[in-house]
């Protein structure tokens, strides 16, 4: 008798999400937490893992510094608050979708 197992879908690590941030964030610091929507649905293998609108919550996992020469360019035009480079990990869905 040949055994059937079920997968439960999931995105991997790393999987580019389109995302709306529900209102302004100031980014303070590494482990923030930031709450957004999903813009797009994703798939994996032709299964919906996570629905368009749906609210992800996820946090600051980097903060960056800027470059050198954005630097440079940032204080020649007198902006001392430069934008910085930030990653924002999500890591938790308000919805789940069972296959």
């Amino acid at each position: 008798m040949p055994v059937v197992r079920t997968i439960a879908p999931s995105a991997s690590t790393g999987t580019p999400l389109q995302i709306a941030l529900d209102r302004e964030v100031r980014v303070k610091k590494v482990g923030q937490i930031v709450q957004a929507r999903l813009m797009q649905s994703v798939y994996a293998s032709d299964q919906l893992v996570l629905p368009a609108g749906d609210e992800v919550n996820g946090n600051v996992a980097r903060i960056g510094s800027p470059g050198g020469k954005w630097l440079m360019v940032s204080i020649m035009n007198a902006d001392f608050t430069p934008t910085r480079p930030i990653e924002v990990a999500f890591d938790e869905s308000s919805c789940c979708v069972s296959p």
